[in-house]
């Protein structure tokens, strides 16, 4: 719309026609000065040119106002520091925020030109369930460039397609390393571990999900804990994870195990081997059993049912079986003879007994039934274990019968002992938990099955290459494999089950087969030129010395042992944590043992082998002990409460009751996805311990409302009651004084570091 023009006496002289303007230019002046006079300041023209203004109440006459006041405002009385005209322009939002704190705010600032607040008492009083219960929920992430641009944005997995509000990015300190964390909102979907984040852009070095603790599977569950009973845990790697137990149970004659020595030449795969039997061996003549002695039980008068399934083997009865990868499955009695066998470690092959047991030749021989009438026969070495005795069939040892170790006159009476039919068990997490690991070149071939065959043999048949013979290199016909051995760990040890029924200590051994039959003993290193001490139990390596300035360098891959004891330049004793490696005298007078710990080092003048005990071979050397108990309140299952920070998948931890401490177990923890944190009241309506107050129907109702403000309440109580206060409400005012105190401004510099 084109505005009004509030003068027009400029364009009178151009209305009239040009022979007026010619001849009575009088009569036009006359005019002209006749509306100027109109347009003058409160003439009738003057008002009739500026009526479209003073519609707007910011252009309007003043007398105006109070009409636009008494049509839109009724009941407000203006003060003289109120501005009228600011108040009229916003009547309609303080009408339509009536009944509101916002309506209170426009009064008082719009009115009397000071600020108010209005208070709810009902927002502190006491309610049922009032309180807001929030749960942090974050994820870790791998360290990026880009991760601050992440905050304040919506992010997704590109794997889960789980969406989330970044609120804030932290770096938080947990056992000496830093682990970065994004604090989110809103969150939909489920975060996957080892996936990709991203925002709009998918970039290459976005940050990835680093799972955080998401669950807990008990390993040990320890005793004497009470459901709800809150749990916090210690780790290697993480911090700050709590739970809450679950569920418990009551076990009598439970086994847990303590790994006294992790010995070496073991792996992921290495043979576990635990007794659900017991034998006690009485009357014994001519010395003592040895776990792993091979043994015959001698019950020359017994017999034998058809189809029974037997353990005793008779010098009158044959039993015959398929021989399977040295494992014999015993079936039905064929005919009179003399069979040799043992008990094996823990085969089993169905429901039936498993035993070993060798042909003449003294080898397993696939597919060779395992019947014979002559005496000669022996079986395999360490084919059974003095200790192990693993039956699942109704077959048994004959109480009070008689056994005698092969090889040996070592005599003696067993009886069946201790039994449970729920055996203890655990297993071997992946090789990364095993220490002081090396790799082997091991060769996969035994000579024994091939000493009957002639050197001048056309092919002498082995596995690799059947055609190769004496004419061959040896490399071409035999198998080596590049294997991984280390020192079995407490983390290593996962999924331990404690079994029950036991009345004494379970036997338990840890084999590792092809490093065994290496018959690796212990290490005395006879030395000199020493320099330094020697520490026990520090880890032993090789290098050379420069003979001009004394330094000492490792070798490029040193041969390493752990020190047993020592004398000073007479003889270092060590144990091996080498499996294709040793050590050896050495001619130049710069090779080198070198102690990692203490720095001491000696040349080797001879390297022999002592401790025959087959026992602390490697790969049969880990010490683990098994011990019985009842335990009430043991912890079956625990719920995660809070994440913390830095766990690693698979890990086995310890958990520990927050009251009692000395209540404790081993739990793995798994870390498939985000954390949370613990939870917190954001508001405490709900908690009498809170700043909250009973009903009281007066000030303390939900219908109350108090005004605050730095005038006095009847200033404006009358109005204020006309204009605003709403029916059903109850209204209280409170003065606030109000000092200003000028102080110097100072200001600190400082950092904040979250641990």
């Amino acid at each position: 719309m084109k505005p009004t023009e509030t003068a027009i006496s400029q364009y009178i002289e151009g209305q009239f026609p040009s022979i007026f303007r010619e001849e009575g230019p009088v009569l036009v002046q006359f005019v002209k000065a006749y509306y100027e006079w109109m347009e003058s300041t409160g003439q009738p023209l003057y008002h009739a040119r500026r009526l479209p203004s003073y519609r707007d109440i910011d252009t309007t006459l003043e007398q105006f106002v109070t009409y636009f006041k008494l049509k839109y405002l009724p009941n407000i009385q203006f003060t003289t520091s109120s501005s009228k005209r600011l108040f009229i322009k916003n009547a309609l939002d303080f009408h339509r925020s009536k009944g509101s704190s916002r309506s209170v705010e426009l009064f008082f600032k719009l009115i009397y030109g000071v600020s108010a607040h209005i208070y709810y008492p009902a927002d502190d009083m006491f309610k049922l369930s009032d309180g807001r219960w929030v749960i942090p929920t974050y994820i870790e992430i791998s360290p990026s460039p880009r991760s601050k641009d992440f905050v304040g944005k919506l992010i997704t997995g590109v794997d889960s397609s789980a969406i989330a509000f970044v609120e804030s990015y932290n770096r938080v300190r947990v056992k000496g390393k830093y682990v970065e964390v994004f604090y989110l909102s809103d969150l939909n979907g489920v975060f996957i571990d080892g996936e990709s984040i991203r925002t709009d852009v998918l970039y290459s070095d976005c940050p990835k999900v680093v799972g955080s603790a998401s669950s807990f599977e008990v390993v040990v569950g320890g005793a004497g804990f009470f459901l709800g009973e809150r749990v916090g845990t210690i780790s290697d790697n993480g911090q700050f994870a709590t739970g809450i137990v679950r569920q418990v149970g009551d076990i009598i004659g439970a086994a847990n195990i303590e790994l006294v020595s992790g010995g070496y030449g073991y792996n992921s795969t290495s043979e576990i081997i635990i007794s659900d039997k017991s034998l006690l061996v009485r009357g014994l003549s001519n010395g003592v059993f040895t776990p792993l002695s091979t043994v015959q039980q001698l019950y020359a008068n017994g017999s034998v049912a058809s189809n029974a399934t037997v353990v005793g083997f008779s010098r009158t009865h044959t039993i015959s079986g398929t021989v399977l990868s040295g494992i014999v499955q015993l079936g039905q009695v064929l005919s009179q003879g003399e069979t040799w066998g043992v008990i094996s470690d823990i085969n089993r092959l169905g429901s039936a007994i498993t035993v070993e047991v060798t042909d003449v030749n003294r080898y397993f021989a696939s597919g060779v039934a395992a019947n014979t009438s002559t005496g000669s026969i022996n079986v395999g070495t360490y084919a059974a274990l003095v200790g192990i005795y693993d039956i699942t069939g109704p077959g048994t040892f004959a109480a009070n019968s008689d056994i005698v170790v092969v090889g040996s006159s070592l005599e003696g009476v067993i009886q069946v002992s201790a039994t449970t039919s729920n055996a203890m068990s655990f297993s071997f997490a992946s090789n990364t938990r095993f220490t002081n690991q090396r790799s082997a070149n091991v060769g996969l071939d035994y000579i024994l099955p091939y000493a009957n065959v002639a050197i001048n043999a056309n092919a002498y048949g082995l596995t690799k290459n059947v055609s190769a013979n004496s004419a061959s290199l040896m490399i071409t016909g035999l198998r080596f494999e590049t294997r991984m051995y280390g020192t079995i760990s407490n983390s290593a040890i996962v999924s331990l089950f404690s079994g029950s029924g036991y009345t004494r200590e379970p036997f338990v051994l840890i084999r590792e087969q092809l490093p065994y039959d290496r018959r690796l003993r212990k290490y005395e290193l006879l030395v000199g030129t020493q320099i330094g001490g020697f520490i026990d139990g520090e880890k032993l390596v090789t290098g050379t010395a420069n003979t001009e300035t004394g330094a000492v360098y490792l070798s490029p891959d040193p041969i390493v042992g752990l020190v047993i004891s020592s004398v000073p330049d007479v003889s270092v004793r060590v144990d091996r944590l080498s499996v294709d490696q040793r050590f050896y005298e050495h001619d130049p007078a710069n090779y080198m043992i070198i102690g990692e710990q203490s720095g001491a080092t000696a040349k080797i003048l001879k390297a022999n082998n002592y401790d025959d005990d087959f026992i602390n071979y490697v790969g049969l050397n880990a010490d683990i002990r098994a011990e019985v108990f009842a335990a009430a309140g043991r912890v079956e299952r625990i719920l995660l409460e809070t994440s913390g920070y830095g766990y690693e998948d698979g890990e086995t931890l310890t958990f520990f009751s927050l009251d009692d401490p000395s209540k404790s177990g081993l739990a793995s923890v798994s870390t498939d996805t985000h954390g949370v944190g613990a939870g917190y009241y954001l508001t405490n309506g709900g908690l009498p311990s809170g700043r909250t107050y009973f009903q009281d129907n007066d000030y303390y109702q939900e219908f109350s409302y108090e005004i605050q403000t730095t005038i006095q309440q009847d200033t404006y109580k009358q109005m204020f009651d006309q204009v605003l206060h709403v029916a059903g409400t109850k209204g209280f005012s409170s003065y606030l004084s109000v000092e200003t105190v000028l102080s110097p401004l100072s200001v600190a510099e400082s950092t904040i570091e979250v641990v």
